[in-house]
C-alpha cells in the first residue's frame, strides 16, 4: 500500500475500525483513541461520504431531549459534562460508511479473538479465585471478586452472531470457543437479566428459523421446573424463585429486589414537573440518596432524566431499530432481532442503554447486521 494521503487516510481507518471492534470487551478508552484515528484518516480522505446524513434521526432527537433536560438538572455543569455520551452513537455512522465499501466479517473476527482473550482472563481468574493474581483488573469484577453482569451481557450480545457463524460452518472453531467461553461466563455471573434475554430469544429464533427449535425453551421450562421441585434449596432454584416470585423474602435476591422497588419510589417522589422535563441526562445521581448512579430500567431511567420527550425519542429508537431489524434481518438472519430483543429485555432490568460496553456491543453488533451489500449481512 502506497504511503500517500489515500493510503495513510486508509491505515488509519483501519486502525480505528479495529479499536471499535475490542472496545467492548475492554473499556471506552479504545473507542475513544479510535474516534481520533477515524477523524484524521477521515479528513485525509479524498472522497468523504457524509457523517451527518448517516445519523438516525431519532438519536437526534434523543440528543436534544438530553440537551434540555440540561437546564432542569440539580447540577446542570455535571449533566452538560455527561452529554459526552452521545459520542458512542458515531459508531453507526461510522460503520455505515466502513460497511459500502467493506465486509464486516473481519470486524467480527478480530471482536471474536478479543472476545476469546478477555473471556479466558476473565473465567481464569474466576475459576482459580485469582484475584491476587498480578494481572487481576477490578474493571471485570465486583469488589467480592463476582463478575460485573454487564460483562455477562456484553459476551451475551456477541454469541448471538457466533451461534449464527456456526450454524452458517463459519469461522467454526474460533467462534466454538467464543460461544463456550460466554456460556460458562453467563452462567458463572449469575446475571438474572441476561438469564431472561436469553429465554425470551430462545421462544423468538424458532419463528425466525424452524419451529422446532421451540424445543429448546420448552425442555429449559420443564427442566427447570423439575429441578426446583426436587433440589428446592439449590442455588439455582432460589435464583429461579428470585426471578417468579421477586418479593419472597425467602430468595437470596429479595434485598437487591426491594432495592429497586424502593429506587422506583424514590425517583418519582419528587415534582410532577420532573416527568414533564426530566431532571438532567443521566444524572440521576445528583438526586438520589442511595449509592446508585442508575436506576435499574433504561425505560424509567430515560423518563426521569430526560423526562416525557427523552421517552418520546427513546420509543422511536426502539421502533426505528425493530423495523430496521425486521428489514435487513427477517427469516434471512435470526441475529438482529434476536440482538435487538436481547437488548432491550436485559434493559428492563438494568441500565444497558446507558453502560458504555453494553451499548458499544450492541450498536456495533446490530449496525453491522443491519448495513452494508446485501451479502455483507
Amino acid at each position: 500500500m502506497r504511503l500517500d494521503r489515500e493510503g495513510i487516510s486508509k491505515v488509519l481507518l483501519k486502525i480505528s475500525f479495529f479499536l471499535f471492534a475490542i472496545s467492548p470487551f475492554i473499556s471506552n478508552i479504545p473507542f475513544d483513541i479510535g474516534l481520533f484515528f477515524f477523524f484524521i484518516g477521515y479528513l485525509l480522505k479524498e472522497k468523504r461520504a457524509s457523517i451527518f446524513g448517516k445519523i438516525d434521526k431519532p438519536f437526534i432527537a434523543l440528543f436534544f431531549a438530553g440537551i434540555i433536560s440540561i437546564f432542569f438538572s440539580p447540577e446542570p455543569f455535571s449533566t452538560l459534562l455527561k452529554i459526552r455520551f452521545f459520542r458512542f452513537f458515531l459508531l453507526v455512522p461510522f460503520l455505515k460508511i466502513y460497511l459500502e465499501e467493506e465486509k464486516k466479517e473481519n470486524l467480527l473476527k478480530i471482536a471474536i479473538i478479543a472476545g476469546i482473550v478477555v473471556g479466558s482472563y476473565i473465567l481464569l481468574t474466576t475459576l482459580t479465585n485469582g484475584r491476587s493474581l498480578p494481572f487481576y483488573l477490578h474493571y471485570h469484577f465486583e469488589n467480592d471478586g463476582r463478575i460485573i453482569p454487564q460483562w455477562s451481557q456484553v459476551f451475551f450480545f456477541y454469541l448471538i452472531p457466533s451461534i449464527y457463524l456456526i450454524s452458517k460452518r463459519e469461522f467454526f472453531i474460533p467462534s466454538l470457543i467464543f460461544s463456550l467461553i460466554s456460556l460458562s461466563i453467563i452462567l458463572l455471573s449469575k446475571t438474572r437479566s441476561t438469564f431472561i434475554a436469553i429465554f425470551c430469544i430462545s421462544i423468538v429464533i424458532p419463528f425466525l428459523t424452524s419451529k422446532k427449535f421451540l424445543v429448546f425453551p420448552i425442555s429449559l421450562l420443564v427442566g427447570l421446573f423439575l429441578y426446583s421441585r426436587f433440589y428446592p434449596s439449590s442455588q439455582t432454584s432460589l435464583l429461579l424463585k428470585s426471578v417468579v416470585n421477586p418479593f419472597d423474602r425467602t430468595t437470596p435476591r429479595y434485598g437487591s429486589n426491594m432495592e429497586r422497588v424502593e429506587i422506583i419510589k424514590e425517583a418519582f417522589s419528587r415534582s410532577p414537573l420532573n416527568v414533564i422535563t426530566g431532571s438532567g441526562f443521566d444524572s440521576y445521581e445528583f438526586q438520589t440518596k442511595t449509592s446508585h448512579k442508575r436506576i435499574f430500567s433504561d425505560i424509567i431511567h430515560t423518563l426521569v432524566c430526560t423526562g416525557i420527550i427523552g421517552l418520546i425519542s427513546f420509543l422511536w429508537l426502539i421502533i426505528h431499530w425493530f423495523k430496521g431489524s425486521l428489514e435487513r434481518g427477517g427469516k434471512k438472519s435470526f441475529v438482529p432481532i434476536s440482538l435487538l430483543i436481547g437488548f432491550l429485555t436485559a434493559g428492563l432490568f438494568e441500565p444497558n442503554f446507558y453502560n458504555t460496553e453494553t451499548l458499544l456491543s450492541f450498536l456495533f453488533l446490530f449496525t453491522c447486521y443491519t448495513n452494508g451489500h446485501e451479502e455483507n449481512r
